[in-house]
């Protein structure tokens, strides 16, 4: 026998519909208790955990129903719910309607997704208005897992490219220079072998110009052979392990990383890096108009991931960004198909502006963050800094061995 398989649209169609009656149902159990405006309200009247009144108030208000799906309590905590609301003279039947609007969301679920969970996680990558409770909640748990499996973990990463409009190319084509500012922040390994790696490089032993070519401009425009050399001492965690060199002679990448600094909280660390790059051509999109991307690599368990765009007015007035997360097969996605799905990850982050100036940049995770930007708007003599507009990509818990790629309209 032939069995139907529901299509996205079917499913999205039926979520939203299920959860528009027990909101209604919740509306209206609501209306019949007295003064319930908040979830402290309901926690306070019926005696029941802030979790579950939460819910409730949240669903009970939904204007889209389906951006709260997520929020739908579940059977158990609702029948504790219902007893209280009872007992407060809610009518016998308003009680069932929540009652069976509940239970109907909960077989909708299993019906589709085997258990809830799973169900919440297939309607965030169907409908964009459902995800980043679902996302955090799972994410959360995901870099938890990691710090164990792992046995190291970072508060946080940043990475800060400070773009400015460069004379154009010989075709004509536009061409941006930029400062490169990235970092880890609190970096803490439980395990004599995890390791504490810097950065790779690939390197090329074929001629001198070619060696040439490979070596980095550090902010202020000398040229090091090494990311060792561009590290930002003077925004670093005091006396820092001296770095390692391990070459692959098969590939030609070398790894550099710091030598052990003990293990546990007391002996966390921070390292900044700064780059300074000449100028190049930003890439195409689809339509032919220039777009500048970059991309962020989550290769340690980190609470937080930013990556920040610091943006000359006479290079994008008003900046705006796409972002895409790409699973562990980044080097094979395709960059003039942003939208080709072979590859993206089923989370949903985005770029918004923080402001303008480097005051705009200053945040609990990143310390001296501001100041390190003012340091390196005096290093390469770039002006009129406090126009600069920074475009802000902010993922909590992201996920490892995803990059997450920002792509900016110029």
């Amino acid at each position: 026998m032939d069995v139907e398989v529901p299509s996205a649209a079917a499913i999205v169609k039926e979520a939203r519909a299920s959860v528009g009656l027990v909101s209604a149902a919740f509306s209206e159990m609501v209306s019949e208790l007295p003064s319930v405006r908040r979830p402290a309200d309901l926690r306070r009247l019926l005696g029941i955990d802030y979790g579950t009144s939460w819910r409730v108030v949240r669903v009970a208000g939904a204007s889209d129903p389906l951006g709260v799906a997520s929020a739908v309590p579940r059977p158990g905590s609702v029948s504790r719910l219902l007893s209280s609301a009872a007992a407060r003279g809610v009518r016998d039947l308003t009680i069932e309607r929540v009652r069976l609007a509940v239970e109907a969301h909960e077989a909708l679920a299993v019906r589709h997704g085997g258990e809830r969970s799973v169900f919440d996680a297939m309607l965030c990558s169907l409908a964009p208005e459902v995800g980043p409770g679902v996302d955090l909640d799972a994410k959360r748990a995901a870099y938890r897992a990691n710090v164990l499996l792992y046995r190291r973990q970072i508060d946080a990463t940043f990475g800060c490219q400070i773009l400015r409009r460069a004379p154009d190319g010989a075709d004509g084509g536009l061409r941006v220079e930029y400062v490169w500012l990235s970092g880890v922040i609190g970096l803490t390994r439980f395990d004599p072998s995890a390791a504490l790696l810097l950065a790779k490089t690939e390197v090329h032993h074929d001629t001198r110009a070619e060696r040439e070519v490979n070596r980095r401009l550090a902010v202020g425009g000398e040229q090091v052979d090494s990311p060792e050399g561009l590290l930002l001492r003077q925004f670093c965690s005091d006396r820092l392990p001296a770095v390692r060199m391990e070459e692959d002679v098969r590939t030609g990448v070398r790894s550099y990383s710091f030598d052990s600094n003990g293990l546990g909280v007391g002996a966390c660390m921070s390292f900044v890096i700064g780059e300074r790059q000449r100028p190049v051509e930003c890439d195409l999109d689809g339509s032919g108009r220039p777009v500048w991307r970059t991309g962020a690599k989550r290769a340690s368990p980190a609470g937080v991931g930013m990556t920040d765009l610091f943006v000359d007015p006479a290079l994008v007035e008003h900046p705006s960004a796409r972002v895409f997360v790409v699973g562990g097969v980044a080097n094979e996605y395709d960059y003039e198909q942003p939208d080709d799905q072979r590859h993206r990850f089923p989370v949903q982050e985005r770029a918004e502006v923080a402001g303008r100036g480097p005051g705009a940049a200053v945040c609990d995770e990143v310390p001296r963050y501001g100041e390190m930007l003012e340091w390196a708007f005096d290093s390469v003599g770039w002006e009129g800094r406090e126009r600069y507009a920074l475009l802000r990509c902010r993922v909590d818990y992201p996920v490892l061995h995803t990059t997450t790629l920002v792509e900016m309209s110029i």
